[in-house]
């Protein structure tokens, strides 16, 4: 999922580093692995769901990658690519398991429709719906800075 946040006024180049180093220093908080290896910002790996790391709704990103900066003439942005891994194979897993005892056991197609959209929303939209939220929240009180 991709996504982006303005940053006003325009920060400097100092500025934008502070950002990019709060944001990471609290996702490294809550268990990810930081790697600043990207010309203007970073990318990320969360510690795995079952690990135990304090990091909330977080858990349903496996990776992303955030960058500041401004691109032909836009405004200056904190851009993230998360990923989400975890969620996505495990709503695969269940809905084939659905697909296939459904079938099996003959159930009408409207309850394997409901099934397959409820497990969709449960264990895919949700999870991934407050893990983007939170992260956004992260990335506004990083560009706000301390205090």
């Amino acid at each position: 999922m991709l996504g982006s946040l303005p940053l006003s006024p325009q920060p400097t180049a100092r500025e934008t580093r502070e950002i990019a180093f709060r944001l990471g220093h609290e996702l490294a908080a809550r268990g990810a692995k930081v790697h600043h290896d990207v010309v203007g910002g970073f990318r990320f790996r969360m510690a795995a769901p079952w690990r135990g790391a304090r990091s909330g709704a977080l858990r349903a990103i496996w990776s992303g990658e955030v960058t500041i900066g401004a691109g032909s003439g836009d405004p200056w942005r904190v851009r993230y690519d998360l990923r989400f891994s975890i969620p996505t194979l495990l709503t695969f897993a269940l809905c084939v398991a659905i697909l296939r005892y459904g079938i099996q056991w003959h159930w009408p197609r409207t309850r394997l429709i409901d099934l397959l959209l409820i497990t969709w929303i449960a264990v895919y939209g949700v999870p991934c719906l407050l893990a983007m939220r939170m992260f956004r929240r992260l990335v506004g009180q990083a560009a706000r800075g301390p205090g």
